[in-house]
């Protein structure tokens, strides 16, 4: 256990607002409004450009549609795009992703993930699912490997988000909100230019509530969440083409955990049996980076240091009473009691990343980037079992790499890209095991040396209108199962090999000249060799990881239209079929409690996903307000049926989610009323068969809330 953080931050802001008695000029800190294709800017290839030009499928989401749309984290807003799939599994440290089927077959470790994403430049791993989303510029979603400028642990893609800049105006903002399930929620920015060339912005958030999930005994919820953060940001301009920015930032999440519930499942069943086992869970993550970019006549210079400390812990039940209570009802009793059934981890992360690039200026004709790279991973995870030992182990990472890449346009409508990133990776390894008088320890390095990248054309054959083809390069590194118990039979710990992949996409992007309407379309193909697998493997009952093949390929459509002033509508579309084409020859994979089988469906990949967002805004005539506009939004969001685990014996069924809100505002004021999962939808998180019992968690119902924001 940990010390909870300093909430002295949010009393601070409440009184800087206090203190506020004039309106100031808002056009440098209101939201955007969403723009068309053509004009997104997008930075997912390290230089500026517009999404337009981008070879490659880039989602983006403005501030103005995070906000609009309740977005509270990054995980919350990526189960919205067509082509993301996440395992919610309740917590940071128990989740996965797939883009476009791409991703781990099953969990092995929190080091074991195909997605990068990166909070202001800064790579957060898995963790940066529960980041806050309040004062955001935008929020980039880069479709395939891009280990050109990421390296590893980007095979499938990355997540970029910008959060909002101090600027030379000053402004804040300050909001609050209230839904059910005692959902209350107070956020808030301050932007102050405290010199002709300095500026700071500090912005924090807040959301408590009771969770959904109730305790069947008490009809009590099981725990009351919290996720909270601030940020602060300083800037220096101390000439025209220099700029110095020190960010630090701090989050904490309380209670949002993995839980089972025990089937068969029927509407409104949000039950779980606790007993007496205690079920928390609380993170923590600090950091601080600084960002020094230096513009001149023909280049700019960018560099990057940053430090990253996480903090975790957590208990919970180790056998799920749910399933005790159906399958075993007689040994209820006995594992009803903690020192009989308890499950505790903690884990602590120490990143350190230095980065120093090379770029063409954003107006250049030739794109193109080269850097140099340096991080150090330390990670400790223990965890403790009732009656089986506690399992101790320390992970160090070390990783250099050279990168660079060009965009060259060869006339005014060919260009060819040229991506190449050579990387070493350095891993040690120690695991030691303690069960009464027993003790046992493991040792372990390797290191690896490898090449991804990216070789493409672009055409556009018309200035509105472009076509691309790419092949690019994925890897992800080699290394353990954070689960793996070979150790405690005083044997090494098998490590899983370093995978990597090769992607083709062909892709179509264009649009009306005037903005009024634009597509994209994506056809791709993914490779993948050495995927991971988490088995149980009977009957030595211990936990191994293995590697699989899989394959994914598919086609994704999105696009908008702008048919009236006070109207848009947006969509996206996703066909994936994603497989395991090879398991490994190995006789103990058939006694394993899950067995995977080739020609097997990724789990959690829908081949079917789709998404459709109308919004009306138009203004209103209300005298005692600002030029005041009526605003109202419906979002849609389907997603197909799907395999539940890896041996594909559960199905997940096909549900969709309808989201919605209505308001007013002006330049000072906004007031909403919104709802998410309009009509009620049940569906699951995550399920899994043990035995003839489904196991899993419904998701949370309707939510309705009403939100006001006031502009200073």
């Amino acid at each position: 256990m940990f010390n909870p953080a300093p909430k002295t931050i949010y009393f601070s802001l409440l009184l800087a607002f206090s203190g506020m008695s004039h309106a100031v000029d808002l056009q440098h800190d209101n939201d955007a409004t969403d723009t068309e294709l053509s004009e997104i800017i997008v930075t997912s290839r390290g230089v500026q450009e517009k999404s337009l030009d981008a070879p490659l499928t880039v989602h983006t989401l403005s501030g103005a549609e995070i906000n609009r749309r309740q977005f509270t984290n990054v995980q919350d807003s990526l189960k919205h795009i067509p082509g993301v799939d996440i395992h919610d599994g309740g917590d940071p440290g128990m989740s996965y992703m797939w883009i476009r089927g791409v991703g781990a077959v099953s969990h092995t470790s929190l080091d074991d993930n195909s997605v990068g994403i990166r909070i202001d430049g800064v790579n957060q791993g898995l963790l940066g699912l529960a980041s806050g989303l309040y004062d955001i510029e935008q929020l980039e979603v880069a479709k395939g490997p891009q280990g050109t400028l990421f390296g590893s642990s980007s095979e499938a893609g990355t997540v970029n988000v910008k959060s909002r800049n101090p600027t030379p105006y000053f402004g804040a903002n300050m909001e609050v909100g209230y839904a059910n399930n005692q959902q209350r929620s107070l956020k808030g920015m301050v932007n102050i230019p405290l010199a002709e060339d300095w500026a700071f912005r500090l912005a924090g958030s807040s959301v408590w509530q009771d969770n959904y999930v109730m305790e069947r005994t008490t009809g009590d919820a099981v725990n009351q969440q919290k996720n909270q953060s601030v940020r602060g940001k300083l800037l220096w301009t101390p000439q025209d083409h220099t700029q110095i920015m020190l960010t630090g930032h701090h989050s904490e999440l309380n209670n949002f955990m993995p839980m089972v519930m025990t089937g068969p499942f029927v509407n409104n069943d949000s039950y779980l049996t606790l007993g007496d086992i205690p079920h928390y869970s609380k993170r923590q993550t600090s950091g601080v980076d600084l960002d020094v970019n230096h513009q001149s006549n023909h280049f700019q210079i960018n560099s990057k240091t940053a430090y990253l400390h996480h903090q975790g812990d957590a208990s919970r039940a180790l056998y799920a009473l749910e399933y005790l209570g159906k399958a075993m009802p007689q040994m209820l009793p006995y594992f009803s009691i903690p020192a009989n059934n308890l499950n505790q981890q903690q884990e602590e992360n120490r990143n350190f990343e230095q980065e120093i690039t090379l770029s063409s200026l954003p107006e250049s004709e030739v794109k193109w980037i080269g850097g140099v790279y340096y991080g150090r991973f330390d990670r400790d995870f223990n965890y403790a079992w009732s009656g089986q030992g506690e399992y101790a182990r320390q992970y160090v990472h070390n990783n250099m790499a050279l990168f660079g890449e060009v965009t060259y346009p060869w006339t005014s409508k060919l260009s060819s890209i040229t991506g190449l990133r050579v990387a070493h990776d350095t891993t040690r390894y120690h695991a030691d095991y303690q069960k009464s008088h027993v003790n046992s320890q493991d040792n372990q390095k390797f290191s690896d040396t490898t090449l991804t990248g990216r070789l493409g054309l672009d055409y556009a054959f018309t200035p509105n209108w472009h076509v691309y083809g790419t092949y690019s390069r994925g890897h992800k590194p080699a290394g353990y199962n954070d689960y793996g118990t070979q150790v405690s039979k005083g044997k090494q710990d098998l490590p899983y090999d370093a995978g990597h992949i090769d992607a083709f996409e062909l892709g179509l992007k264009g649009g009306a000249s005037d903005g009024r309407w634009g597509m994209a379309l994506a056809l791709f193909h993914n490779q993948i060799k050495n995927d991971k697998l988490s088995v149980y493997v009977l009957p030595d009952y211990v936990t191994e990881s293995f590697n699989v093949d899989t394959q994914s390929q598919g086609i994704e459509f999105s696009g908008f239209i702008k048919p009236h002033p006070y109207f848009n509508l947006k969509s996206s579309l996703s066909f994936i079929d994603a497989k395991v084409t090879s398991t490994p020859d190995d006789p103990s994979i058939v006694s394993t409690s899950v067995t995977t089988k080739n020609g097997n469906r990724i789990p959690e990949v829908p081949r079917f996903a789709a998404s459709l967002g109308m919004e009306y805004k138009r203004p209103v005539a209300i005298s005692f307000l600002k030029k005041p506009q009526a605003f109202a939004n419906v979002d849609l969001r389907y997603v197909g049926s799907r395999p539940a685990q890896a041996d594909n014996k559960l199905q997940l069924k096909s549900y969709t989610l309808v989201d919605a809100a209505l308001g007013i505002q002006d330049q000072q004021h906004e007031l909403s009323l919104w709802t998410k999962n309009l009509t009620n939808e049940r569906y699951m998180t995550y399920a899994m068969m043990q035995g003839t019992y489904e196991l899993g968690i419904q998701a949370q119902g309707r939510s309705v809330g009403v939100k006001y924001k006031y502009e200073f």
